[in-house]
């Protein structure tokens, strides 16, 4: 049971939160002026950042892992 569950509840989470994301988008940012587009847009690319540098330096530890062996 619950090699099935690890499997697929972070695909899943994944897909609810760019569903979250992009769904409400185009009737929540025509809705802002600029400085809160601003804000939000620095936001969005900031919680986008934050896990592409983790899978990064991830990927950097385990290539030099290889390269040891």
């Amino acid at each position: 049971m619950w090699p099935k569950i690890t499997y697929w509840l972070p695909r899943l989470l994944i897909i609810g939160f760019v569903a979250s994301m992009v769904i409400p988008a185009p009737r929540f940012v025509t809705s802002m002026d600029d400085a809160e587009f601003l804000v939000w847009l620095l936001r969005l690319i900031w919680v986008l950042a934050f896990p592409a540098g983790f899978l990064a330096v991830l990927v950097l530890i385990n290539l030099r892992k290889k390269r040891k062996k």
